[in-house]
């Protein structure tokens, strides 16, 4: 499985709400909703069916015919995607910051507007002193 980031309000903040959500991707005109990516979530008694988006101004798709947009998941307050092109997260910060969230990697959080590929590297350098 491949490395994801997440775009999280600080704790202590309200989280994103599905209806954020639904109104900042009305204003994107280079996201949309899918018709078939989905998960389902029980949400009292009734189950809800929440839609992934797809980012569709990624260069990572006309880098390779045959891929789709790059997908991010709304799941209970939280974004999240599969890391992408390094250009390409610089869009996830834009979005995060956009939201008053934070992006955070699989270890934490991530330096803003800092590519994961250079995070990793950075990462690593520290670890090794």
């Amino acid at each position: 499985m491949g490395y994801h980031l997440r775009m999280k309000r600080a704790a202590g903040e309200a989280p994103i709400s599905a209806a954020e959500w639904r109104a900042f991707v009305k204003t994107q005109s280079d996201m949309e909703w899918s018709t078939q990516d989905w998960y389902e979530q029980r949400e009292g008694k009734k189950v809800v069916r929440y839609y992934a988006v797809l980012w569709t101004g990624s260069k990572y798709r006309d880098e390779h015919p045959g891929h789709r947009s790059i997908p991010f998941w709304f799941i209970c307050g939280v974004v999240s995607s599969p890391a992408m092109a390094p250009e390409d997260n610089l869009h996830f910060d834009a979005v995060a910051r956009a939201l008053g969230a934070q992006v955070l990697g699989e270890d934490g959080p991530l330096d803003e507007g800092m590519p994961a590929t250079s995070r990793s590297a950075k990462r690593s350098k520290r670890r090794r002193r």
